[in-house]
């Protein structure tokens, strides 16, 4: 059995700076690290989101939370590990769910707020 530099390579997952990282390769292996990594930071996300939304914020600070609070999270992992798709895309619902209070019509298309301030957008972050 091939030990680069002498080491004990473990078969499972292991956490290392809040990121767990694996040597393994496979897709299912690979579908587990991403749930370990990422199901995490939605529940944080969640939380944090559901303690700023019935503060009456206005939309911009709504988007100052989002950046501030819940993107950040998950930004640090990002770092790391590449987000599945499903992932990805329960975060946007929830981030947009946050920003327009639930309500099918929003007054802005989503996009729009991710652009400057000197567009007329909010800097929202884009998770992409």
């Amino acid at each position: 059995m091939d030990k680069p530099y002498n080491l004990k390579w473990k078969k499972d997952s292991s956490k290392c700076l809040g990121v767990f990282v694996s040597n393994k390769k496979n897709n299912d292996q690979g579908m587990a690290l991403a749930n370990q990594n990422f199901g995490e930071i939605e529940a944080k996300i969640t939380n944090k989101l559901a303690f700023w939304k019935g503060l009456g914020l206005s939309t911009k600070a709504k988007v100052r939370v989002v950046n501030m609070f819940a993107l950040s999270k998950l930004f640090y992992r990002l770092e790391h590990v590449d987000i599945p798709n499903s992932v990805k895309t329960e975060i946007e619902k929830k981030i947009k769910d946050f920003i327009w209070n639930d309500k099918k019509a929003a007054r802005v298309e989503a996009n729009a707020l991710s652009l400057g301030y000197e567009k007329g957008g909010l800097q929202l972050y884009d998770i992409d």
